[in-house]
């Protein structure tokens, strides 16, 4: 029925408008193949980006044993790595070693990064001989690169030069092993 009321309108028209009217629906058809076949140009391109990725994801699955066995020789360097307990542990143990027992080791903070975690202590010492407090910044310079010294603040004792009160931050470098 609609297709017959179409037919009867297109029989009214004269020959000039039923030529613009052909003109119009190649023209409508032209611009909607025109966009098909840039979709499908697009959607060709969007699937080669898509096989040269996984073809390349696949490369890197494919050399996993590698790079498992990389990781793990990589790991094998951090076996000196300290966590927050640790570096309080091993700082107050180099106190002692060294003989600064008026040593006041508090924990600081903790910063978490996604392969590392960086710990510091503070570190008060009061009328501690210069010997010993070297001693004591020698041993944690043997720990490097796992223990640093980040601060280190000298105070000379007024009335004995050989005695001096310190404060220091010591950081220590703990690899994140999942």
């Amino acid at each position: 029925m609609l297709w017959q009321a179409i037919q009867r309108w297109y029989d009214k028209m004269s020959l000039r408008e039923r030529g613009m009217l052909i003109a119009f629906v190649w023209a409508l058809v032209l611009i909607w193949l025109s966009a098909v076949s840039h979709q499908l140009r697009t959607l060709r391109g969007d699937l080669r980006d898509i096989q040269v990725a996984l073809s390349d994801q696949r490369a890197v699955l494919d050399q996993q044993h590698d790079i498992d066995s990389q990781l793990n020789k990589v790991r094998g360097l951090f076996d000196h790595s300290y966590d927050s307990n640790q570096l309080f542990a091993k700082v107050n143990q180099f106190a002692q070693e060294s003989d600064l027992g008026g040593a006041s080791v508090t924990m600081q903070r903790s910063d978490n990064t996604d392969i590392f975690n960086i710990n510091t202590v503070s570190v008060h010492l009061s009328k501690a001989p210069l010997r010993n407090l070297v001693a004591f910044a020698t041993k944690i310079e043997a720990e490097s690169p796992y223990l640093a010294i980040d601060d280190l603040t000298l105070h000379p004792d007024t009335l004995n030069p050989t005695q001096i009160d310190a404060e220091m931050r010591v950081s220590s470098l703990e690899l994140k092993l999942n």
